[in-house]
């Protein structure tokens, strides 16, 4: 992969120095928190959403924080979200990753206990950009998070699976290869229903997000979720929960 191994710019090192620097401010917020990354070219924002509510049904601490937006958010705006969650006493808090806050390196110095990565590449992106955003993403690697849930059908998956995890990675798609294979899908005009496979376990998933890829969001939901010691009808009640009003 093309310019994978160069080296840090100025830049890049003066941007985490002002991370670490942020974080200090704040309080070092994330070291009494559980992060989850989710990041992602697309669906980032409902798989965020369908972790938090999945945890919410076991523990209601749980914070969320959209790193979106027309401005990328900055390493002190990501630090003053998570002093907010923290006030709150939340014991996660489920990030959506955008690329830019990931490049600009607001994620500097914070230890990500998982992170969750969405949709594949589509045909539509070059692959210049595509080489750019796979290696954005391993940022949020640094240092090693606990877990790293990825996607089996993303072209970019032994690349991003060659990343150290400390406990390991657990992969979902429509391959039966994936740790949490996509069994059966189908898409309805207010929804989508799947049967999710892991192991020698299946259990039904619905929920009122429509679009080809919603099947893959609640099975990234899902791994996350499974990992993190949820129950099955908690991640079931979690993802029907979830009510979008938003743009996916």
């Amino acid at each position: 992969m093309k310019d994978a191994l160069k080296k840090p710019s100025l830049k890049s090192k003066v941007q985490k120095a002002k991370a670490k620097l942020a974080s200090a401010y704040y309080g070092n917020p994330s070291k009494d928190m559980k992060i989850i990354a989710v990041t992602g070219m697309g669906g980032k924002g409902v798989v965020a959403h369908f972790i938090q509510e999945i945890l919410r049904a076991t523990d209601p601490r749980v914070g969320l924080v959209d790193t979106g937006g027309e401005k990328a958010l900055t390493a002190g705006g990501l630090q003053r979200k998570l002093s907010k969650s923290w006030r709150e006493g939340a014991n996660y808090v489920v990030v959506m990753a955008a690329a830019d806050a990931v490049k600009n390196q607001a994620f500097a110095g914070v230890p990500v206990h998982m992170v969750v990565m969405t949709d594949p590449l589509g045909n539509e992106v070059s692959q210049d950009t595509a080489d750019e955003y796979a290696v954005v993403k391993t940022e949020l690697f640094t240092p090693e998070p606990e877990y790293s849930v990825l996607n089996y059908d993303d072209p970019y998956f032994e690349f991003v699976a060659k990343y150290p995890t400390k406990k390991g990675s657990v992969a979902y798609g429509k391959d039966r290869e994936a740790d949490t294979w996509v069994s059966r899908s189908k898409a309805y005009k207010k929804g989508t229903e799947a049967t999710l496979t892991q192991g020698n376990d299946s259990f039904d998933v619905a929920t009122y997000v429509t679009g080809n890829e919603a099947a893959a969001y609640m099975a990234a939901a899902a791994t996350a979720a499974a990992l993190l010691g949820v129950e099955e009808d908690a991640i079931v009640d979690g993802i029907a929960s979830f009510e979008p009003n938003f743009k996916p």
